[in-house]
C-alpha cells in the first residue's frame, strides 16, 4: 500500500480494487461493483465505493477514504447505513488501516471492530485479513465466527473488569 501514494480518494479506490481485491484475492471485476447508488425514498441516495458479490449476493462492503485520512465516527456511520441498506452484515473501512466490522443484521446494533490491520508487512492481522477475503476461501461462515471469537473475547474482558472492580471496592471497604 506504500505504492499508492495519493491523496485522491478515488484513485486510491480504483488502485485497491485493481492490485489487492482482484490480483492479489483473486475477485474478478464483474464480482465488484463501483459506485453503486442505493436511491432511499425520492430524493436521498447512498453511494457505497465497493460492493463485493459473489453467486450474485452482496457479501462485504467496501469503504474507501483516501490513504492519509483519520477514522472518524461518521465515517463508520456511512458504512453502517450502506450495509443496514444492502442487508450486508461485513464492512470494510480502508484508509490510513483496514478495519473488517460485522453487524448483526435486524437488530438495530452498530457494527462491531472485529479485526483491524495495518498496512506493514509483518502485521499478523494482515495475513488473517487476506485469507477471510480472499475469494477462494471467503464464507460469511468464516466470519461470523470471526464475531463470535470477538463476542467472547468481550464477555471475557467485561467479566474481568467486573472482578479487578469489585476487588478494588472491596480492598477500600476493608
Amino acid at each position: 500500500m506504500k505504492y499508492a501514494r495519493t491523496t485522491d480518494e478515488k484513485a486510491y479506490q480504483d488502485f485497491l480494487k485493481e492490485i489487492l481485491f482482484e490480483n492479489c484475492f483473486g475477485w474478478h471485476n464483474s464480482n465488484i461493483v463501483e459506485q453503486h447508488s442505493i436511491t432511499l425514498g425520492s430524493t436521498q441516495r447512498l453511494i457505497p465505493d465497493l460492493i463485493v458479490y459473489k453467486n450474485n449476493t452482496a457479501q462485504f462492503i467496501i469503504e474507501v477514504k483516501h490513504p492519509f485520512h483519520t477514522r472518524r465516527h461518521d465515517d463508520i456511520e456511512q458504512l453502517a447505513s450502506y450495509m443496514k441498506q444492502l442487508e450486508v452484515n461485513t464492512g470494510i473501512y480502508i484508509g490510513s488501516a483496514i478495519e473488517v466490522y460485522y453487524k448483526k443484521l435486524g437488530n438495530g446494533s452498530y457494527p462491531d471492530l472485529i479485526l483491524s490491520t495495518t498496512f506493514k508487512p509483518d502485521d499478523p492481522k494482515g495475513e488473517e485479513f487476506a485469507h477471510l477475503f480472499s475469494e477462494s476461501s471467503f464464507s460469511l461462515e468464516k466470519i461470523e465466527q470471526l464475531y463470535q471469537k470477538y463476542i467472547e473475547e468481550k464477555e471475557a474482558n467485561e467479566e474481568t473488569h467486573e472482578i479487578i472492580k469489585q476487588l478494588c471496592t472491596q480492598d477500600t471497604i476493608d
